[in-house]
């Protein structure tokens, strides 16, 4: 990975978490969410976004 692409991939993951909050408190919609991900995405074009799985994990405790 050069410099640019580190550059790139952390300004990328710095731009997407206040939009990941406000996506988590209910303030934005997870369309308006899919959106401005794909915005980024287009922009910093990240090489790892790829590689991540899509589908968020529940870890909430297991309940008896």
């Amino acid at each position: 990975m050069t410099k640019d692409q580190l550059q790139s991939e952390m300004a990328y993951h710095a731009s997407l978490k206040p939009f990941t909050c406000l996506l988590k408190d209910g303030v934005i919609s997870e369309e308006d969410y899919a959106k401005i991900k794909t915005i980024l995405t287009d922009k910093y074009r990240p090489i790892f976004v790829g590689y991540i799985s899509q589908i968020q994990l529940d870890n909430s405790p297991i309940q008896r």
